[in-house]
């Protein structure tokens, strides 16, 4: 008996999707008097999306500044560079400037 195995794209969609959905109930009801900028909250979950995953898939004694993406086409930056990983503190820094 043949089994469907789920592909990954549609459950990282489907989970960014459902976070979209809990940011925008929770904008409308618990957080309606704070002024918050949604979409740095957002960029800043996607970014620890990014470096959660690329800690997790990229070899410990990988060096170099750009690899490949682990899903989809183009390069990443990798988080075990010191360049890399003060890239990612860097532009957490910024986007946490942008929501407070």
């Amino acid at each position: 008996m043949k089994t469907n195995k789920m592909n990954p794209n549609y459950v990282g969609i489907f989970i960014v999707g459902v976070f979209i959905l809990a940011l925008l109930i929770l904008k409308n009801t618990l957080l309606a008097s704070f002024d918050i900028n949604y979409p740095a909250v957002i960029c800043l979950a996607l970014v620890f999306m990014t470096l959660i995953v690329s800690l997790i898939v990229v070899p410990k004694g990988e060096k170099s500044f750009f690899l490949p993406k682990a899903l989809g086409y183009g390069c990443s930056v990798n988080p075990r560079n010191w360049f890399g990983l003060l890239f990612y503190l860097v532009f957490v820094g910024v986007l946490l400037s942008m929501i407070v």
